[in-house]
């Protein structure tokens, strides 16, 4: 009897722990406010354009979101300041967020963010009204979709490698696999697009991913290799096969390799955002000075 009740008990916690850390939010489309100002829209992302390729700090980067929340208080729904905010807002929580809290709330609020500018689609809009999940309505989705494709599913898998543990992923990991059909349609429609983004995004959910979900190490590889071959000036491209690739295979000579591609390159010269190249380049700097911390 009374092991009955334990193994109640367990159940019962164990059902608790799985509900609580299932991931979850308030979907973008949702979450659209109306406009509380008026303004010239064309300065206004002209600025923020111009402010992203000077945006070598937290500072700078915070002016640049700034000047987006401003243009979506005029327009809610201006589709190339809503994947450009999703983009800056995850960025910045991953590199300069003070703890996991506000990591993971920017995170959050830079997946709503690429929701909201997959509804300005209408035809998506109207699947997504009809309450079809948003991974069985990507064929409706085109080619001008593909920035906020891209930042909605690697704001998921920013969450999912940085803020959870190794009993968080597995409970979770069905958003990885659901991630499959945003990374299928980016191919789809253009697999060149970002610099290999989609193949990108492709490599790092087959990292993520266990084997019987259809993680495949090899296929990550051959995927980060397509990546690169698309876009070589790209310097996430090395950063994160370094990172999530290399580590995991325990390949330190590749590893080092990937991080002196990019050590020492001018940011300008990348063909990434200039926030993100700065940061990358940072960072592999550092973790080639901490090689063997990445390998213990």
């Amino acid at each position: 009897m009374i092991f009955l009740i334990l193994a109640f008990a367990l159940l019962i916690s164990a059902g608790y722990y799985i509900s609580t850390e299932r991931l979850s939010w308030e979907n973008g489309w949702k979450k659209i406010p109306l406009p509380t100002l008026k303004s010239n829209i064309v300065a206004l992302t002209e600025k923020a354009d111009f402010l992203t390729n000077q945006a070598n700090s937290l500072d700078r980067l915070e002016t640049v979101i700034d000047v987006q929340k401003r243009i979506l208080n005029i327009n809610p729904l201006h589709f190339e300041t809503l994947w450009k905010l999703s983009r800056n807002t995850r960025f910045h929580g991953q590199i300069y967020a003070s703890n996991v809290q506000i990591r993971r709330a920017s995170y959050l609020q830079s997946i709503q963010l690429a929701e909201r500018a997959l509804y300005t689609n209408q035809d998506f809009k109207k699947l997504i009204d009809s309450n079809t999940a948003p991974w069985n309505a990507t064929e409706a989705l085109c080619i001008e979709d593909l920035p906020a494709l891209h930042y909605y599913f690697l704001g998921i898998f920013s969450m999912f490698l940085t803020d959870m543990n190794k009993p968080k992923k597995l409970i979770n990991a069905h958003w990885i696999n659901r991630s499959k059909a945003f990374v299928k349609r980016m191919i789809e429609l253009d697999h060149t697009w970002g610099g290999g983004h989609p193949h990108y995004d492709r490599a790092l959910y087959l990292c993520q991913l266990p084997s019987w979900l259809g993680g495949d190490m090899n296929k990550a590889g051959e995927e980060f290799e397509k990546a690169i071959t698309i876009g070589p000036l790209w310097v996430n491209n090395y950063y994160m096969r370094a990172r999530v690739y290399r580590t995991k295979l325990k390949d330190k000579r590749g590893f080092v390799s990937d991080l002196n591609i990019i050590a020492d390159m001018d940011p300008k010269d990348s063909d990434a955002p200039f926030p993100n190249s700065c940061e990358y380049i940072r960072q592999a700097q550092i973790m080639l000075k901490n090689v063997n911390s990445w390998f213990t």
